[in-house]
């Protein structure tokens, strides 16, 4: 999935006119910044994996504009999609409950920071519920700093 269609899927309109070129670590295209963490946390042979990417948008009319987004992938791919997926920071969390667990990275979410530093940084706690046909569903937690 693009850059551009994860910011419409999400709603965040500001990125798709932004070109950016690396996939990891802090990149540079013009003026505007990417940053790029990823965590995972593991259980009964099930990993779950959080991405996090911030993008600073630099609008000298109006002032710079803060965005994170969030896809997550879960291994191995057994094909079913009743997996819970959560993240959260403060008072602010988003979650799905019919995620899938194919192996592919899923958008999760977004969230505009606003006119915010890009230097600050916010600590993510997330979790798992991986979905076990016929038995529990194991979980696992971890937090991703960006």
């Amino acid at each position: 999935m693009t850059i551009a269609h994860r910011a419409a899927a999400l709603g965040l309109a500001t990125l798709l006119s932004t070109t950016l070129v690396a996939t990891t670590g802090t990149a540079h295209a013009g003026p505007n910044r990417r940053e790029v963490a990823v965590a995972s946390c593991s259980k009964d042979g099930f990993r779950g994996e959080l991405m996090a990417e911030k993008f600073l948008i630099v609008r000298p009319a109006s002032g710079n504009l803060v965005q994170v987004y969030f896809t997550y992938r879960i291994t191995p791919g057994n094909g079913r999609g009743e997996a819970n997926v959560k993240v959260r920071e403060g008072n602010w969390n988003s979650s799905v409950e019919l995620g899938e667990q194919d192996g592919e990275w899923h958008m999760l979410t977004g969230r505009q920071l606003g006119k915010g530093d890009f230097e600050k940084k916010l600590t993510y706690r997330f979790g798992f519920i991986f979905d076990k046909k016929w038995a529990s569903d194991p979980r696992c937690d971890g937090k991703v700093t960006i």
